[in-house]
């Protein structure tokens, strides 16, 4: 990891530096003028940059000279502006536009510098996907509803009896049946597994029956159960063999399918019934919020094809990195809501998934622009208690906050039966909750679903 230090202050101790590479695997470049940094940027490969941090430079520097070069030779390179506090009108001016922004972070002082490191860190936290016995194995996990698609076992399929024993009880060609499917299940037993060697071939072999089922016609509840099982393949392969071309090229089929039935019928009740079903919340709800938000997006006039595949995108990718259905549920982290039971482990990978889903999307360098922004605003807040940069709601990426209220409302239904007057009861709490900027237009637009 990478990191470069403008310093603005001759009399600067270099604290914050110092303290990064002692707490953080990661090498600082510093440059002590303005001039210099502007030069070492010119000079150097920024592509392998992960922040830029301005200490006490001025803001008219940052105005007229840093952000034009940032904005022209890498847009999505975040920025951190620690400050005295604004004396001229002008760079107060500056700062509120500097603020807007969903990339950057701004500190004041007076300010203890073990809170800017804090922040930094929390910034900068990079893990890569969960290491489990899974992943290490020779074997890959699948859900048994790509079973009940497929029919027939297009490789040998194994039962995980515990982390290191698996048996076979499929041969490449059984046929497979929903008796036999159903037997597992009542053992407590909802996941397969194959061969690691064998899984390209089937993730091939799904995609192809997934496809030529989401351009088939079919009723909309039946294109809705199409839907999620393509999102819990895709969520399968991601945490299997990461987000490669093959993933994506997924993710843009489902995506494409999605939008077009949500055009041929913005009303979802049925559908969403359809797919909620209390089995697997994170493909069920990451579903539920593509349907909601796109119908969202549509009714504010957000009517592109490229908008609603970033939606789509982001609504299959948020929250692939928790893998646990149960982490996943939690929206927020203020200190009174933790779950006692959860693992200081656990809280810090709900707190830090939003950054690890974002880097990961950024160093695919395929899936859609700002796809990697929602994801990374997707559990901040109206009020600025959210996570992980506890952003303001004037700086929190537009599509981000359709993206928020859209999962909101999820949150508020699922599990439910949806009834007119309790989506009214919903909406009103909203409309007390949301009530500035992007997130009121959304909000707004709820009434669509009554």
């Amino acid at each position: 990891m990478k990191l470069f230090y403008i310093e603005g202050d001759t009399k600067s101790t270099n604290k914050i530096p110092l303290t990064l590479e002692a707490e953080l695997d990661c090498q600082v470049f510093e440059a002590d003028s303005e001039g210099k940094a502007l030069n070492w940027l010119k000079m150097n490969e920024l592509s392998e940059l992960s922040l830029i941090i301005c200490h006490r430079t001025k803001a008219e520097f940052l105005e007229k000279k840093l952000c034009p070069f940032l904005k022209k030779n890498v847009p999505f390179l975040p920025l951190i502006y620690i400050t005295s506090e604004v004396k001229s009108e002008e760079e107060s001016e500056f700062l509120n536009y500097f603020k807007d922004s969903s990339l950057h972070s701004l500190f004041f002082y007076p300010l203890k510098v073990e809170r800017v490191i804090e922040q930094i860190k929390l910034f900068l936290k990079e893990e890569e996907l969960p290491v489990t016995p899974d992943t290490l194995s020779l074997y890959c996990r699948v859900c048994y509803s790509r079973f009940r698609l497929l029919k027939m076992s297009t490789s040998d399929v194994y039962i995980k009896l515990s982390d290191d024993k698996y048996v076979k009880i499929l041969n490449k060609g059984d046929n497979i049946s929903d008796s036999l499917i159903d037997h597992y299940i009542s053992k407590g037993i909802d996941r397969y597994y194959i061969l690691r060697n064998d899984f390209l071939q089937f993730s091939k072999d799904y995609e192809a029956t997934i496809f030529r089922r989401l351009h088939e016609f079919h009723p909309l509840v039946v294109d809705a159960e199409i839907h999620l099982r393509a999102y819990e393949g895709v969520q399968d392969q991601i945490f299997s063999i990461g987000l490669d071309p093959i993933t994506i090229q997924t993710i843009t089929q489902v995506s494409e399918a999605t939008i077009n039935t949500i055009r041929k019928d913005p009303n979802l009740g049925a559908m969403i019934q359809a797919i909620m079903k209390n089995e697997n919340y994170l493909s069920e709800h990451s579903l539920m919020i593509n349907y909601i938000s796109s119908a969202l997006a549509l009714e504010m006039e957000w009517v592109t094809d490229s908008t609603l595949q970033k939606l789509s995108a982001a609504s299959i990718l948020h929250d692939v990195l928790l893998q646990d259905c149960d982490l996943a549920r939690i929206s927020q982290l203020e200190e009174g809501d933790w779950n006692a039971q959860l693992t200081h482990k656990q809280i810090e990978l709900i707190r830090a998934h939003p950054y690890q889903t974002s880097n990961l999307i950024k160093k695919s360098n395929s899936v859609d622009p700002y796809v990697d922004i929602i994801i990374f605003n997707h559990h901040e807040r109206i009020d600025s208690l959210g996570f992980p940069r506890h952003l303001e709601w004037h700086k929190i990426f537009p599509l981000a906050c359709l993206f928020i209220v859209s999962e909101d409302f999820v949150h508020s239904i699922y599990g439910r039966k949806i009834y007119r007057h309790e989506l009214l009861r919903i909406i009103q709490k909203f409309e007390q909750k949301y009530t500035k900027g992007y997130f009121k237009k959304s909000e707004g637009c709820c009434y669509h679903f009554c």
